[in-house]
This record gives structure tokens, sequence and C-alpha cells, in this order.
């Protein structure tokens, strides 16, 4: 049995009601995406800057030339900037963090949208509705629990300096 073509407009009519729901949710999936690229970046380059400005300290130091002590302090404290940066700023937990924000709202979505197919293929049109409005409620509240949880997430990562009493 198939739907009847004013059942079919109903759906379509419910589908179009839900869409803005949807849409936010798949802004906030781009949204992670998007800024997922510099904390990764950052945190690479950092450790990159690290790792080879350490290695070079021993090299420098055994070489005889004017400025050894310079260029020594500098990269002393280019690895001191680089980390406390790192270490301020925890680009490795934030990338971490937007990564599986990103794709936990995709499993979401993905969700939503196998849900969406199931009710099309409803034969009864009060079901599919429920199926709808029903995927629909569970993307809004896993979605929220998500971008909430990623918000707490990061607040709890800032070190505030501590009052001594």
């Amino acid at each position: 049995m198939e739907l009847s073509t004013d059942t079919s407009h109903e759906l379509a009519a419910i589908l179009e009601e839900v869409r803005p729901f949807v849409n936010g949710i798949q802004r906030s999936r781009d949204w992670y995406a998007s800024h997922a690229r510099q904390p990764r970046i950052l945190f690479r380059t950092m450790g990159v800057l690290v790792i080879c400005l350490s290695l070079s300290i021993p090299l420098v130091a055994a070489l005889k030339f004017t400025g050894k002590d310079l260029v020594l302090s500098l990269a002393a404290i280019l690895i001191a900037i680089a980390t406390s940066l790192n270490s301020f700023f925890k680009w490795e937990h934030s990338w971490q963090a937007f990564r599986k924000s990103e794709f936990s709202l995709d499993h979401l979505l993905a969700t939503w949208d196998l849900h969406r197919l199931e009710a099309l293929n409803e034969k009864d049109p009060v079901k599919a509705k429920e199926k709808i409005l029903l995927a629909t409620q569970q993307l809004i509240e896993e979605g929220n629990r998500i971008t909430s949880s990623e918000t707490q997430e990061f607040f709890d990562r800032i070190e505030w300096p501590k009052k001594e009493k």
C-alpha cells in the first residue's frame, strides 16, 4: 500500500517544519568541523617546534661560533614559549573535543535521516508523522547534550589561578 498524495504532502509539510531544527544541528556540526583545524595545526606546529629546537640544542652547544650563547638562549626561550602556549590553550584537547563532537553530530544526523526514510516508507500516516517527530526530538535533545557537554569540557579545561588563603 502506497501513501496517498495527501499523506505524502502532509509528511512533506512536517519534514519542512522540522527542517530548521535539523539545519541547526547541521550548522553545529559544520562549526565543529571548521574549528577543529586551527587547534590541530597549532598543536602539531608547536610540538614539531619543541622537538626540533630541543634536538638542536646539543648540536649547537657542541659547535664553536660567535653568538652561540644567544642562539642557545633563543632556542630555550622558544621552547618555553611553545610549551607554555600549548599548555595554556590545550590545543590537543580542543582539537580532540571538536572532532569528537563533529563525529557525534554526524552520527545523529545520519540516524535522523534513517528514521526519516523509515517514516517515508511507513504505510500508516499517523505512525509516519510520529516517527519523524520522535526522531527530530531525539536529534534536538542529543545534539544539545553533545554541544553542552563539549562547552562544559572547554570551561573545565581552563585552569584559573587559585586564590591562596
